[in-house]
């Protein structure tokens, strides 16, 4: 069959937590990693392979917590898509110079948006109440490595809560119709 030139539609995916210098991430989330390195390596392989350069990513926070500006900047630029920060507590490294604040769309303290499927409240920490709450809309958050209790439409999707996955909207969608 010939090629038509059909491009896959962008996705957007959503995800938190990557603590990607942090010295003690590999102890604190149980990941069985055998140094920082391996672990950084991992994220970059599996966000990669996820997530292509026309995707937009919603990180909610918590990108690197400590590093090099050079090694962190190299960390960013390795990652594909379009990316979005809703900030979390340790993103100063970040936010304190303007070259790897330039990786990102917007730098925001949350974030609420409609897509055509459904309204998500982005945050980096856990809320109880939310805009629309009572209407179905999704709060996406981190910050617990998935310790918080479960509470309707509200959804962690920090890296190691997910167990490494970063979702999609639509997985988010069928994760909210089984909570």
């Amino acid at each position: 069959m010939p090629y038509t030139g059909l491009k896959q539609t962008k996705m957007i995916y959503f995800t938190s937590d990557l603590h990607a210098f942090h010295k003690n991430i590999i102890e604190y989330d149980k990941w069985k990693f055998n140094s920082l390195e391996e672990y950084r390596d991992f994220i970059i392989y599996t966000w990669n392979k996820t997530i292509s350069s026309d995707d937009e990513v919603y990180l909610l926070g918590d990108t690197c917590v400590g590093g090099r500006t050079g090694d962190i900047k190299n960390f960013l630029w390795s990652l594909n898509g379009k990316i979005y920060l809703v900030k979390g507590n340790h993103e100063k490294e970040i936010i304190k110079v303007n070259h790897l604040k330039s990786r990102f769309e917007w730098i925001k303290d949350y974030h609420v948006t409609d897509s055509e499927k459904q309204r998500l409240v982005l945050m980096h920490y856990p809320i109880e109440e939310w805009i629309n709450k009572s209407h179905g809309s999704i709060h996406l958050h981190g910050h617990s490595h998935g310790n918080s209790r479960q509470v309707k439409n509200r959804i962690d999707v920090g890296f190691s809560a997910c167990n490494g996955v970063i979702y999609n909207i639509d997985e988010i969608i069928s994760m909210k119709n089984r909570i």
